[in-house]
């Protein structure tokens, strides 16, 4: 009987012990083996990663090709209208003083034309014609003989055979810009277009400018006028361009042409609205404003010289006159410190030019000037 217990014992004790054997063997046979252990988890994890790098860098390449760095608001009109400058010119009447040392002002140089934009045809004998002429006016600008440059340049437009925006078209625009630029940027006369005024008792530049339809600064350049200075006195004679001005402004060609009457006067190259943005009608000047504020919304406002203010130095605010097209609001016209931006769509539907040519189209077209934006 004892020996009979002590079997079962035995017996009790193997079955234990394998049992105890089996859990430490099952134990390790029981994990799953490392590959199946979430590695597929893992790589699916690591795939998606990868996924979303390619296409966090797919969205910045295609952003950067597509899209400026900055870009402006098309509510800055709607939210808060801007004004021009006005200087308080209340006790800047007639003086005594006498004239002023003055230095000329620079010219403006013109930015290179745009590139790959189908020009019209034009056949050689009107190229030659008009290329030996813009020669005759580029050396006459070089000898600083800028009346004799507008002519030639004038004479050029007019040839037979010229069409607008072909390539002789813009080659004696550019030349006849470059005169222009010089003539009122100084106090050069200019028979039939600039009108020598005598100042009277009670006068004030603000005053001569709005009797002319023109600006204060226009006139100030036209005379070798410091900016800062308002001062006339009597018998002062003055020159003043009296301009018939309208804009013009080609989408397919990126140009903006400023015309004073049916003469072209001055071309700028510019920037217009990505995506066909920039609607065509005929719109109004209705504010002016220096060194502008850049209201993106109503809770984001940004003042001039921030990095995020993207007007420029100037700005232009357009109002439609086609009342069919009341809901086209917030375009103007103004600068940029985005240079590669011109000749390119790269705006939310506003005008941009450089800085130092939107100033001086700035100075040179006064309030109602009248802007016709088409293909």
């Amino acid at each position: 009987m004892r020996k009979r217990f002590r079997e079962i014992n035995l017996l009790n004790k193997g079955i234990i012990m394998a049992k105890i054997g089996y859990s430490f063997n099952g134990g390790r046979q029981a994990v799953k083996p490392r590959h199946r252990r979430g590695g597929g988890g893992r790589f699916l994890i690591i795939f998606i990663i990868l996924l979303l790098i390619c296409g966090g860098i797919y969205y910045m390449f295609l952003r950067n090709e597509n899209d400026s760095s900055i870009q402006e608001n098309n509510s800055v009109a709607i939210d808060l209208p801007q004004t021009e400058e006005k200087v308080d010119i209340s006790e800047l009447r007639v003086g005594n003083s006498g004239k002023q040392e003055l230095k000329p002002t620079a010219t403006i140089k013109l930015s290179p034309p745009v590139k790959n934009i189908e020009l019209p045809a034009e056949n050689s004998k009107t190229a030659t014609a008009v290329a030996a002429l813009c020669a005759k006016s580029i050396s006459a600008l070089s000898n600083m003989e800028y009346t004799e440059a507008r002519q030639l340049a004038l004479k050029a437009l007019q040839q037979p055979g010229v069409t607008e925006y072909s390539v002789s078209w813009i080659k004696a625009a550019e030349a006849l810009s470059q005169a222009n630029s010089a003539i009122i940027n100084s106090d050069i006369p200019l028979p039939g277009k600039k009108v020598r005024y005598k100042v009277v008792a009670g006068d004030a530049l603000q005053k001569i400018a709005n009797k002319f339809n023109t600006t204060v600064e226009f006139i100030q350049r036209g005379n070798r006028m410091k900016k800062n200075n308002y001062i006339v006195w009597e018998g002062q004679g003055l020159k003043i361009y009296h301009g018939n001005w309208h804009i013009k402004i080609s989408k397919k060609n990126y140009l903006l042409s400023l015309y004073d009457g049916d003469e072209l006067f001055r071309i700028y190259h510019i920037g217009i609205g990505k995506q066909d943005r920039t609607p065509e009608s005929a719109f109004t000047i209705v504010s002016k404003k220096k060194n502008p504020t850049w209201y993106k919304s109503k809770s984001e406002i940004f003042p001039f010289g921030t990095k995020e203010n993207v007007l420029g130095t100037r700005w232009l605010a357009l109002k439609v006159t086609d009342k069919k097209f009341q809901h086209f609001t917030g375009y103007g016209i103004h600068g940029t410190w985005d240079n590669d931006s011109i000749g390119k769509a790269m705006s939310n539907g506003c005008i941009r030019m450089k800085n130092a040519e939107v100033e001086e189209l700035f100075a040179i077209v006064p309030y109602r000037t009248e802007v016709v934006i088409g293909k």
